[in-house]
């Protein structure tokens, strides 16, 4: 028996029908999957990159106090810490947060052996204390420009 043309497009309607029903019951658990995978990196990076600001603005913030007066005490989080919260950023972080991090730890890094430095050798209006004040004080810029470039590079990979 010989179907109809009505029946003939109801048949064809009918199996692609099913093969898209079949396709999206496939298909759905990939694209939930992939989804919950972005949702949980955008939540690690949200998490690393707002630890990495909280302490990158506090040594920014004492860097330019010790520029200024080499002997104030020094205070913010362990070195261990610092080397944890740029390492997660070093992993989850686009090539670019990836370069500024470690900008600014070679920056802050910089900062720290020059402050060590001049502490051991300071004397208030020497020559070259004043010198190593205003290199000090260079290296903190240094330091905050990048923390800048950063927040802004971090703002624009969350709006996407």
């Amino acid at each position: 028996m010989a179907l109809s043309p009505d029946q003939q497009v109801t048949v064809v309607v009918a199996i692609v029908g099913g093969l898209v029903t079949v396709a999206g019951l496939l298909l759905s658990p990939w694209a939930h999957g992939r989804a919950d995978r972005r949702n949980h990196m955008q939540s690690l990076r949200v998490d690393a990159y707002t630890d990495f600001l909280a302490v990158a603005s506090l040594f920014s913030d004492n860097a330019n106090t010790h520029a200024a007066i080499p002997l104030a005490k020094q205070t913010g989080p362990s070195a261990e810490r610092v080397a944890s919260i740029i390492s997660r950023v070093n992993i989850i972080g686009t090539p670019e947060l990836y370069s500024l991090a470690n900008r600014f730890g070679t920056l802050a890094t910089q900062f720290n052996a020059d402050l060590m430095r001049t502490r051991v050798t300071y004397e208030a209006a020497s020559p070259e204390s004043i010198t190593t004040r205003m290199s000090l004080g260079k290296l903190a810029n240094s330091m905050s420009e990048v923390l800048k470039q950063m927040e802004a590079a971090m703002r624009v990979e969350m709006q996407h």
